[in-house]
């Protein structure tokens, strides 16, 4: 009998030094969450480029048509989209950016701005030219680059413009809504 109410006794012990263990294990995981929070805080998309509500410095670049994109040609509700060649993020949200393009119902044409691309990747321009501006970008080019005004950071970016030539949004999801009628 005594042996049965040690043998009790140690299991109980173990229970509670357990349960001890698995408080202090649920405490730091809330710790760790808040900890992650504030840095997904501190780094979001907003972060990644011109903020919401700031203006973008000028800039002056050319399409692959020729045409001359400046400052002053963003209207309200324009659509930029920047990726990066061999960005694998970049390469998932494309098809999603091109699909935007294709069904934008902003007052604008959007722009597609490929950092590091060139004429040889013809299934970007194709899938580009005929909804969008598509201007090439490379990474070392020290011009007033769409990149450089924009403050862009990471690969992909996308934005809109509002009416005073201020970015109006830096979300990623606003090429994943179903149908964008902006302005």
């Amino acid at each position: 009998m005594i042996l049965l109410s040690v043998a009790l006794l140690v299991t109980a012990l173990i229970a509670v030094v357990n349960l001890v263990f698995t408080l202090a294990v649920v405490r730091r995981l809330r710790e760790h969450e808040s900890k992650l929070g504030d840095i997904s805080t501190k780094s979001a998309a907003t972060d990644l480029m011109v903020k919401p509500g700031e203006a973008p410095a000028n800039f002056d670049s050319l399409t692959i048509a020729g045409e001359r994109l400046s400052t002053a040609s963003l209207g309200a509700g324009t659509l930029i989209g920047f990726f990066l060649k061999g960005c694998a993020p970049c390469s998932e949200l494309f098809p999603d950016f091109v699909k935007a393009v294709r069904e934008y119902g902003g007052n604008s044409r959007p722009i597609a701005v490929l950092a590091g691309f060139s004429d040889e990747d013809n299934d970007y321009v194709a899938a580009l030219s005929e909804f969008a501006h598509v201007v090439f970008e490379n990474q070392s080019d020290t011009s007033d680059t769409l990149t450089k005004a924009f403050k862009v950071s990471a690969y992909p970016s996308v934005c809109t413009m509002d009416a005073a030539g201020c970015v109006s949004s830096t979300d990623k999801r606003i090429v994943l809504a179903p149908t964008l009628t902006v302005g």
